[in-house]
């Protein structure tokens, strides 16, 4: 600012450019990131970084850059949760794939009655089993819910398995693997939450202007069969996204 430096142009580069773009957003510099294929200069003549930055300075100068979107630090915040949370749900994803698969490998069929073994009654059966017990009629007992009750004899039937104690030891390891990241995905989901409601319509945010009145824009968009809501949330950081984009051409 001392220079009277009015714009600055940062070349997309990896990830490189991002510790640069910030720092100088930090400092309360009009900051805009290109593509590199933006800014290339003219074929034959000299590379170097001096020569590029200015070329880059001459373009910025003539206003001939298209700067790319680059969102703004609440929603990079809020992407930076939405996204771990998409990881860290995969990662949990790729323990129950071979836990049912250690089921079956013991004859245990829980799956093809229960929807998925996520659900409680699945949880209590595989918990009883790794406990010792082995009896299906008992393991059926377990099931809650009128629907899954009405399953009972299909249940004792999927229960009657050769499951011992070394697929009861595997199947605790993976459900701690399961447990310890469910726990960590209730982390960046408080965040998101938080984030939301914190969110600022002048900034580009969409805000739950119903909150104080009736169900937010989270709880509304979780009513549409299939999106819970953790895809309503990320819903609202895409739209958050590209309302930014459009105002920014």
């Amino acid at each position: 600012m001392e220079l009277e430096i009015e714009k600055v142009t940062v070349e997309s580069t990896s990830d490189c450019w991002r510790i640069w773009y910030y720092l100088l957003e930090a400092a309360g510099l009009d900051v805009q990131l290109v593509n590199a294929r933006d800014v290339k200069n003219v074929p034959g003549r000299p590379k170097t970084d001096k020569l590029d930055s200015v070329w880059l300075a001459k373009l910025t100068e003539k206003g001939l850059l298209r700067p790319s979107f680059v969102p703004p630090a609440p929603i990079r915040r809020l992407r930076d949760y939405t996204r771990l949370r998409v990881d860290l749900t995969r990662e949990r994803t790729r323990y129950w794939q071979p836990l049912e698969k250690l089921l079956e490998n013991a004859l245990i069929k829980v799956s093809t009655v229960a929807s998925t073994l996520d659900t409680l009654s699945a949880r209590d059966m595989i918990e009883a089993l790794i406990a010792g017990k082995r009896d299906p009629r008992r393991l059926a007992d377990l099931a809650r819910g009128r629907r899954m009750k009405t399953k009972r004899p299909a249940l004792i039937k999927a229960l009657h398995g050769r499951f011992d104690d070394h697929h009861g030891e595997l199947a605790r390891m993976l459900l701690d693997q399961i447990d310890t990241l469910s726990g960590q995905i209730g982390t960046p989901t408080t965040h998101i939450d938080h984030l939301l409601a914190q969110a600022d319509a002048d900034g580009g945010v969409v805000t739950d202007e119903t909150a104080a009145t009736g169900p937010s824009t989270v709880e509304r968009l979780a009513e549409i069969p299939g999106i819970g809501r953790a895809g309503a949330q990320s819903i609202l950081d895409a739209s958050m996204s590209s309302r930014r984009r459009k105002w920014s051409l």
